[in-house]
């Protein structure tokens, strides 16, 4: 799983890090406890050639003797019992002794006494019969004014042997011992870490397609939280995906319910004005007596058939200058252009326009069309009456209102009058009857015109509203 992976990473970091943080402080401890060691020896050694140097003049105790005449051989040999823990210093004269004078010893560390003659203090470490030596090489004034040089010296073996005693526990048991608890600790608290992951992960695979609006459990104010909540944002993008997608399939099933409808609809349609033209086609070549009725009913089956066909296009218009430019409409012109259509009614109908004149974007040629079938729809089926075309103005937005003073419509039937081959009047065969798409095409003009259309009706009357958004100078 991806999860131990992570764990696995997670422990080999750790390990890894305290390895060198180990080997780190190993170093130190190491090069601390070593130059700790030599820095303790350097001070011993210049204490006790200090104290040799500055002693006062008389007669030298045994203990000040180094080397002895070794009665054997005759040689000058170390004196046993001047023997301390720092070996007692040697005397070296800068002059060469005279004739009869004894030899002077041998220094420890040449080099160190040459490079003392120069007047500064050394301290070399040096292999003197196989063991390793630290020496001091002093330079001094002697009371007769001579130069001359102390050199004094320990073993370093014991040291030597400690210091790598301590080399061999950091390397063979404080390092593996660390690197072993670090693993075990880093184990048991990588656990603990990674559990909120595993809990999100369970509950994330426990999602469903079902679940939408399942959310995982925010936990805390840390990196866990905040990849819970990011989860919980995505999901609920997810959602709304889902959701979006489920509108527009349904949109998608509505649209085709509605095509097959409309497809129904104009094959109704058109089957009725075609089976009259086709029956009194035939009476007419039969020299029929009903000769002339055939010849009207041919007439007006064609009339149907021509404001079914010009409906249809219309429609097919619309939806096809969806990215056409809109321009500015004042109503006062559309008014003046809707008068002149229906100056054969005469005062029948009466428009009353807005004093402030207002306009709105769209086509000139649509709008109109609106109107036309409004009125015209009024006058069909408002009775005698009057009909009003109104605009007036109400937040922003520009309402032409067109009534009539008929009956009224039945309340079932408003839902439903936008419907594309809808009619009030169930009968198909209704003479009286448009084509059905008349308020169909006053709707789809009104959304593209980003407008609404809406019925109110009752025993006095229907007012349908054509509704717009208002245009203003300043929106240009």
């Amino acid at each position: 799983m991806a999860h131990a992976s992570l764990r696995l990473k997670l422990i080999g970091l750790v390990a890894g890090s305290v390895f060198l943080v180990l080997c780190l402080v190993a170093v130190v401890v190491d090069s601390s406890t070593n130059q700790a060691v030599f820095s303790s020896i350097d001070r011993e050694l210049d204490r006790r050639t200090r104290d040799f140097s500055t002693r006062g003049p008389g007669p030298r105790r045994p203990l000040d003797r180094p080397f002895e005449d070794d009665p054997g051989t005759g040689r000058r040999r170390p004196n046993p019992r001047g023997n301390r823990p720092l070996s007692m210093p040697i005397f070296i004269p800068n002059p060469p002794p005279g004739p009869g004078e004894t030899p002077r010893p041998e220094p420890l560390d040449p080099e160190g006494l040459r490079l003392a003659r120069q007047g500064t203090t050394q301290f070399r470490t040096v292999v003197s019969q196989g063991e390793p030596m630290r020496i001091i090489s002093r330079p001094l004034i002697l009371e007769n004014g001579l130069e001359g040089v102390i050199q004094a010296s320990t073993p370093l073996s014991d040291f030597l042997a400690s210091l790598a005693e301590l080399r061999q526990t950091l390397l063979f048991f404080v390092l593996p011992l660390g690197v072993a608890l670090a693993s075990l600790v880093s184990l048991l608290v990588v656990g603990q870490l990674l559990a909120p992951i595993r809990r999100i992960v369970a509950e994330v695979e426990g999602i469903q397609v079902a679940d939408e609006n399942r959310r995982v459990a925010v936990v805390g104010k840390d990196e866990f939280a905040e990849l819970a909540t990011t989860l919980n944002n995505m999901l609920s993008r997810l959602s709304q995906g889902i959701a979006a997608e489920k509108q527009a399939n349904q949109k998608l099933r509505e649209a085709m319910e509605r095509q097959k409808r409309f497809t129904a609809d104009a094959s109704h349609e058109m089957k009725t004005p075609l089976a009259i033209i086709k029956a009194h086609s035939g009476l007419i070549a039969e020299e029929s007596a009903y000769k002339q009725e055939s010849i009207s009913a041919i007439d007006e089956a064609a009339t149907r058939m021509i404001q079914l066909t010009a409906g249809l296009l219309d429609l097919a218009k619309i939806d096809a200058q969806r990215d056409a430019t809109m321009v500015p409409i004042f109503a006062s012109a559309l008014l003046k252009d809707l008068a002149l259509s229906f100056a054969h009614e005469g005062s029948r109908i009466t428009f009353q326009n807005d004093p402030a004149d207002p306009a709105f974007l769209g086509q000139f040629d649509e709008a109109t069309r609106a109107l036309q079938n409004l009125i015209q729809n009024a006058l069909t089926h408002g009775g005698p009456g009057q009909v009003l075309v109104k605009v007036v103005i109400r937040e922003a937005r520009i309402q032409f209102a067109v009534s009539d003073q008929g009956k009224g419509i039945p309340a079932e039937h408003l839902p439903h009058l936008f419907e594309r081959f809808y009619r009030v009047d169930s009968s198909r065969n209704s003479q009286s009857g448009g084509s059905g798409l008349g308020l169909a095409i006053v709707q789809a003009i009104a959304e593209r015109h980003l407008g609404t259309v809406s019925v109110q009706s009752d025993s006095t009357g229907t007012t349908f509203t054509l509704d717009l958004p208002l245009w203003q100078s300043k929106d240009v």
